[in-house]
Order: C-alpha cells, then structure tokens, then sequence
C-alpha cells in the first residue's frame, strides 16, 4: 500500500469519527438541553418518539443492575480495546470502501458511547420508533444508528465477498 493511499486513508478514517462523534454529541447534548424532564414529543401520530433517557446498562439496558467495578470492565475497558483493536485492523490493510465505511461508522458509534459512559456514567437516548403496536425499537441515538449501519456495511461486504 502505497503513503499516498495509507495517508488518504488514516485522513479519511478521522473525518468519519469526527463528523461521527460530533454530530453524536451535539445531538446527545441537545437532548439534554430539550428534552429532559419534558414530556415526550410524539411525531407522525406517534411513529417517532423524542424521549430523554439515561441508559446505564448496554444495548437495551442489559446490564444496568451490575457492580460498577463489572460495568467500567465490561461497559468501558472492554469495548475501549475491541474498538482499538478495531481501529488498528481497519488501517492495517487495504479493503473495500464499504467494509472500511462500516468500520469507520462502527468505530465512531462505539467512541460517541464510550464518551458518554467515561464522562457521565449513562448513555444519553432519546429516539424510539413505534411502527405498530407488536414492532417497535428500544430508545436509542446517534452512535446506536451508526454501529447498527456500520454492522449491516460490513455483513453486505462479507456476503458480496463471498
């Protein structure tokens, strides 16, 4: 792989986190500032939700009744290496540039909830989708959508290679 390539690539890779992570951020910090001990903000008859929540636990807040000693392992230093190791692959070598997007979006996800836990002890959510009465999402955010379009990147990638 060539400098030109790797550099063009590592410059790549950090404007995705940090368009990532900023718009993560500011999006969380708006919720804060609108949205908490607010009334939850009902739009398309109810379709979409704006809800302010702290999620102490994980994915749906599993989790959340741990010791803190097991939540900063498995909630903080766990993930803070997998995304490191992550991030240490995806610039390693040269892949398809869905693979890589994947990646990049997994990785800025992971950081914007990393940032959370590390500074505040919770993740801020505040989305919910209610499609019908049966099928709805959990309460989620920006880095939540980006992990899960990063995940679905990089299984397309996988299926496409295959």
């Amino acid at each position: 792989m060539s400098l030109k390539y790797r550099l063009l690539k590592i410059g790549l890779f950090f404007c995705i986190l940090t368009v990532g992570i900023g718009c993560d951020q500011t999006t969380k910090e708006m919720a804060r500032e609108q949205l908490a001990y607010q009334a939850p903000v009902k739009y398309y008859e109810g379709l979409f939700t704006l809800a302010y929540y702290e999620n102490t636990g994980a994915f749906l807040g599993m989790g959340e009744n741990l010791s803190p000693y097991i939540k900063l392992a498995l909630l903080i230093f766990l993930p803070f290496l997998i995304l490191l190791g992550v991030t240490f692959h995806i610039l390693k070598d040269q892949y398809s540039a869905l693979y890589f997007l994947g990646f990049c979006l997994l990785i800025a996800g992971g950081i914007g909830n990393l940032i959370d836990r590390w500074m505040d002890g919770f993740v801020v959510d505040f989305m919910h989708i209610n499609l019908t009465d049966g099928i709805r999402t959990g309460v989620f955010n920006f880095a939540d959508v980006y992990i899960t379009l990063g995940l679905c990147l990089v299984f397309v990638h996988l299926l496409r290679d295959k």
